[in-house]
């Protein structure tokens, strides 16, 4: 068993019945392996949520990072990346709501300052965002749009989650970013709601500089969000096995000496029908058309 295979029933686990009440026995009960292969991957159970926290950004961040290399207009890259920012909320809810509680436990104290790093890096994410869409933002008033918009998603989220048949982020995500419009059509403020003195250390925030990827690590990267993806979006279970089986077939045709690309686009294909795959088999496509362009070359 791989170790996102174990990560996402840790997930379910944590989600249904809190960190504290979830032992190392029921999750490797249930992912049906011995302990000894648990501690292969993982030293602890602590580490185990750790590992999660950051395999779950990592899918978002990948997302997002589809999102920015497409071909689509600035406006509608923000109404891409807030329904995904909406529905990733959703569907780490639980785990996030455990945050707060599992911070609070003696082994958890060194979370506090990541968690804090990780609240500027998201504004600052958020940031990028929005000058993106809207390249005529004074800077000094940018953290107040970042709050309010920031603030709309996750309370929709919240909201929403009390009556999930009623959610609707494609709806939701073009309110906002019209409220967003009427907002900057309204003017600014003389002085913004978030003072330069009280962003101070998000104005210091420089981010880590990462080198570029190589075109087969873009590709592993997506190919791992496709297989992430499989399992989230809701398919039937054969639908699910079939996906799974043209998924490992077209990792396997990837790493070929001389792959054969018309096998490849006719696998990406059968993902490319479903919306949800879309952006991601996009990416995947370009960053291998890379790669065989670069073999056939040589």
């Amino acid at each position: 068993m791989k170790q996102s295979d174990i990560m996402r029933v840790a997930f379910h686990l944590f989600s249904e019945k809190g960190y504290s009440a979830t032992s190392v026995q029921e999750i490797v009960a249930l992912c049906k392996i011995s302990k000894a292969t648990f501690y292969k991957h993982f030293s602890s159970k602590k580490e185990l949520f750790f590992k999660l926290l950051d395999y779950r950004h990592f899918l978002f961040d990948s997302e997002e990072h589809a999102i920015d290399e497409s071909t689509l207009e600035p406006k509608e890259k923000l109404l891409k990346k807030t329904k995904l920012y909406m529905r990733s909320l959703f569907a780490n809810r639980k785990i996030y709501h455990l945050i707060p509680f599992v911070m609070e436990q003696e082994e958890f104290r060194e979370l506090e300052k990541p968690m804090r790093e990780f609240k500027i890096k998201s504004y600052h994410r958020l940031k990028q965002n929005i000058m993106g869409a809207y390249t005529k933002v004074e800077p000094v008033h940018i953290w107040d749009l970042v709050l309010l918009y920031d603030a709309a998603v996750k309370e929709y989220v919240e909201v929403g989650s009390y009556n999930e048949n009623e959610l609707d982020f494609d709806h939701a995500a073009q309110s906002i970013v019209y409220y967003m419009d009427l907002l900057l059509k309204k003017g600014e403020l003389d002085e913004p709601l978030l003072s330069s003195r009280l962003m101070e250390e998000f104005n210091q925030y420089k981010g880590t500089v990462q080198g570029e990827f190589t075109a087969e690590a873009d590709t592993a990267r997506f190919l791992k969000l496709l297989a992430e993806q499989i399992e989230e979006v809701p398919l039937a279970e054969t639908e699910r096995e079939a996906l799974r089986a043209n998924l490992a077939l077209l990792k396997e045709e990837i790493e070929q000496e001389a792959p054969r690309w018309e096998l490849v686009i006719v696998l990406l294909l059968i993902f490319e029908q479903r919306d949800e795959f879309a952006i991601t088999v996009c990416q995947i496509k370009k960053h291998v058309d890379e790669i065989f362009g670069r073999k056939a070359s040589n």
